[in-house]
Order: structure tokens, then C-alpha cells, then sequence
């Protein structure tokens, strides 16, 4: 199946610099979280790889899920401000 992304955004460099960007984009910026997940699902960079147990998956829209996960946790355990 032929991407219809452009030639340089298939190079493994650029879909991973791409990938992390919206990573922490949808981790610290919760008025963006949903959009980073939808845009990480379309992509789907990542959605096929083997995740060890007890590792964070690479797959952008559970990487974002897992992260926010943990840090809704150690701010609960801080008595910080949780994000939305």
C-alpha cells in the first residue's frame, strides 16, 4: 500500500522526531492530549511492536496514556494539582 505521506516524512529519523514531539506535546499540554492521540492513531507508527512487560509501549497514543498515567500519579502522591 503506497503512503500518501510525503518521501521525507517516511524516513525512520523524521516519523520518530514527529512521534516525540506529540508525545510530550499530549502529555504536557492536556488541551492538546486528544488531538495528539487522534493524530498518533492515523499514523500508527509504533501500533505492531512487541511492548516487554513492565516497559512504556512506543505506540504514541498508549505512550501518552501510560505517561500522563504517571504523572497523575506522582502528583497525587506530591498533593499536586492534577491535570485534566
Amino acid at each position: 500500500m503506497e503512503s500518501s505521506r510525503p518521501n521525507h516524512c517516511r524516513h525512520p529519523d523524521v516519523q520518530w522526531t514527529m512521534s516525540f514531539c506529540l508525545d510530550w506535546t499530549g502529555i504536557y499540554e492536556p488541551e492538546q492530549r486528544e488531538h495528539c492521540i487522534k493524530l498518533g492513531e492515523q499514523l500508527g507508527l509504533y501500533r505492531d511492536d512487541v511492548v516487554a512487560r513492565n516497559c512504556t509501549p512506543c505506540y504514541l497514543p498508549e505512550f501518552i496514556r501510560t505517561e500522563v498515567g504517571k504523572l497523575i500519579k506522582s502528583q497525587l502522591g506530591e498533593n499536586r494539582l492534577v491535570p485534566s
